[in-house]
């Protein structure tokens, strides 16, 4: 399962580069960090789920499953996000990082384990409000809103995210202890696939090269097919027939006297 959500995950950095290209300035470029933030927050964030419970598990797996219809949400609405898809990016994305936060809170009721996903939960919440306030925003506004949003959550990552009645927590804190290897195989499946897409989307690309090029040559092709010329005959030299038209006609020399035939 974490293997389709990482598929769907590089599908949506895909779009963001394809658009990054397409516009090419600052004002995209800030608009891509910013997208492209968000999309992190929620893959280390479903990577963390996983990394501390077994990934095995089928409520894990739903939990991955619904993370990557989100995801898939929102990688459809990234080329629009900054115009007409911004409600619609913005709803998709508080809902799985809230909706994530809240099954695993509910699953983990009475339970140690609890206490990171309070704490997640806690400031997806927060975090959700300049989210949809800047999809209701239009232009400059939503840039600044939604770039305020993910400040404010990766500000409260480095701050130790303090909850109520919960306080702070580090990473070095035993709630947040993770798995180095696991996380690791996760980065490099992540790479691979990455990897992976770049190759086919450049083959992809050459071979419309390639059949544009044997398209335009077809085309041309038949300008050197024999052409009627003159008095019935044919040319497979473009021009030629030109040329023999083009050329005035031989003049005409006086008729030759009949032969003689008389005897002596």
């Amino acid at each position: 399962m974490e293997l389709f959500f990482d598929l769907v995950f590089v599908f949506a950095l895909a779009g963001l580069s394809q658009g990054l290209l397409e516009r090419l300035n600052w004002s995209d470029a800030f608009q891509t960090l910013v997208l492209l933030l968000a999309l992190w927050s929620v893959w280390i964030n479903t990577a963390g789920l996983t990394d501390r419970f077994d990934p095995q598990q089928p409520l894990i797996q739903l939990l991955v499953l619904a993370t990557m219809f989100g995801t898939l949400m929102m990688a459809a609405a990234v080329p629009e996000a900054f115009h007409e898809q911004g409600l619609f990016f913005a709803g998709a994305y508080v809902a799985t990082q809230t909706g994530r936060g809240a099954v695993a809170v509910l699953l983990l009721r009475g339970h140690e384990a609890r206490a990171p996903f309070v704490r997640a939960l806690f400031w997806s919440g927060v975090s959700a409000v300049p989210w949809i306030a800047g999809a209701v925003a239009h232009d400059t506004a939503r840039g600044v809103l939604w770039a305020l949003a993910v400040a404010v959550e990766y500000v409260a990552i480095a701050l130790g995210l303090p909850t109520p009645r919960l306080g702070r927590a580090f990473m070095r804190a035993a709630e947040y202890a993770i798995s180095g290897e696991h996380l690791a195989e996760r980065c490099r499946q992540l790479f691979i696939i990455a990897l992976g897409e770049v190759i086919l989307r450049n083959a992809t690309t050459t071979a419309a090269i390639w059949s544009g090029s044997n398209l335009l040559r077809l085309k041309v092709s038949p300008v050197t097919s024999p052409q009627p010329c003159c008095g019935g005959s044919t040319s497979t030299v473009p021009g030629a027939c030109w040329r023999r038209r083009s050329q005035p006609p031989p003049t005409q020399s006086a008729p030759l006297p009949a032969r003689c035939t008389a005897t002596w």
